[in-house]
């Protein structure tokens, strides 16, 4: 009875968990290319740049050329 109860509770854990997942779609991949574009451009210009906006700079570049391989040159 407890086993069934362990398995009963484990099931609906891991169903709430993945129902709040959005496996195929990242919040890089909702912004307009012009979006991406105006903060591509402004990561290029900043040169002293914080840790915190290096990597929010590095997501960038890889959302550009994740569309670049996708034909989208969004970017460039």
């Amino acid at each position: 009875m407890t086993n069934n109860v362990l398995k009963s509770g484990t099931l609906m854990l891991t169903i709430a968990l993945l129902a709040g997942c959005d496996l195929f779609e990242s919040d890089m991949d909702k912004l307009s290319d012009d979006t991406l574009r105006a903060k591509w451009k402004e990561c290029q210009s900043i040169k002293d740049i914080s840790r915190l906006k290096a990597t929010a700079c590095s997501n960038y570049e890889k959302q550009c050329n994740k569309r670049k391989k996708a034909g989208t040159l969004a970017c460039y």
